[in-house]
């Protein structure tokens, strides 16, 4: 049996028997203040998230994850067409990777959506309306839409071309074939 003392019983340490009640009271209060702060923050949560993170109400931050990819993996060089390979699709690009052997081109096209066409490996001569641009290993090239443009492979080459999300890799195979 516990004996009888002006102070509260309280099941932490020995240290806590010596503060006098009130003091021990105020304590509480606070601690319950910061509970219930904690429990409000998280049902105001879509509220304070369109004040300080910019997001609507009732919409919850995108989870975002990692995606691995690599262009330097499985290189397969189509001998009589161009190889067209998608290496990775995310939320606001299509990454595809052309493999061309020395002497194989894509014919004249449009894109309907701006394009980065990086040279990985080898060299091409990209053509834009008339126009041709040598580009080497390293050397990479923006290109609005709706202009015409060709390449050519002058050496074999591995190529990276970044499209829009709303472009499609079904365009591209088109071109290519």
């Amino acid at each position: 049996m516990m004996p009888q003392t002006p102070f509260l019983y309280f099941p932490f340490d020995g240290w806590v028997k010596a503060i006098p009640y009130f003091q021990r009271y105020t304590c509480h209060k606070a601690i319950l203040t910061v509970f219930f702060l904690l429990v409000l923050l998280v049902k105001l949560r879509p509220f304070y998230y369109t004040i300080f993170f910019n997001f609507p109400l009732g919409f919850e931050p995108p989870n975002y994850t990692m995606k691995k990819a690599s262009f330097k993996h499985n290189l397969q060089f189509g001998k009589d067409k161009v190889a067209l390979t998608k290496i990775l699709d995310t939320p606001f690009s299509r990454e595809l990777r052309i493999l061309l052997i020395n002497g194989q081109q894509m014919k004249s096209h449009t894109a309907p959506y701006p394009i980065i066409v990086h040279v990985l490996s080898g060299a091409i001569d990209f053509g834009v309306q008339g126009d041709i641009v040598a580009l080497k290993t390293g050397d990479i090239i923006t290109l609005e839409s709706s202009i015409p443009h060709d390449l050519k492979a002058v050496e074999d080459s591995e190529v990276r071309l970044s499209l829009s999300k709303k472009d499609t890799a079904a365009r591209v195979k088109g071109v290519v074939s």
